[in-house]
């Protein structure tokens, strides 16, 4: 896994943090529901960019991801 990947125990923690389906996280973060439950079962490896839309969908409902060196 990438640096700036997030760890896929970490996301799912932090949809139930704001209390999001699959399929509201993938709205927030303009993805499709069934990629990010293939991240989230390991079945698709999370890209860079992918990270990227996830940690900000996730950012702007207010969840600090712990470890984001992104974070000032």
């Amino acid at each position: 896994m990438n640096r700036k990947t997030i760890p896929i125990p970490q996301l799912r923690a932090a949809r139930g943090l704001v209390r999001w389906s699959q399929t509201d996280l993938a709205k927030h973060a303009v993805m499709s529901q069934t990629g990010i439950a293939r991240i989230e079962t390991g079945e698709n490896t999370m890209t860079d960019t992918t990270s990227k839309k996830l940690r900000g969908a996730l950012q702007n409902a207010g969840v600090l991801l712990v470890g984001d060196s992104s974070v000032g």
